[in-house]
């Protein structure tokens, strides 16, 4: 009998264990989704970034099309 309340107790346990691990993701997906609604306050600087690495590869590109073998650098 001793077994069976034992057994009932560490049930019990671990049911509350995993209503918390519930209410802990509950909150956190209720925080990602608050975070996800709101307007990115880098974009801007983003973008910017973005528009320089364009360019950046593209000077690279036109650099490595320059200076390959073979191409008459006289040109």
């Amino acid at each position: 009998m001793a077994e069976l309340f034992l057994h009932i107790a560490l049930v019990d346990l671990e049911r509350l264990r995993y209503r918390q691990r519930l209410a802990d993701a509950e909150r956190r997906l209720a925080s990602y989704r608050a975070c996800h609604s709101e307007a990115f306050s880098l974009a801007g600087e983003l973008e910017d970034k973005r528009r320089q690495l364009t360019e950046i590869e593209k000077d690279l590109a036109d650099d490595v099309i320059t200076n390959a073998p073979g191409v008459d650098k006289a040109a």
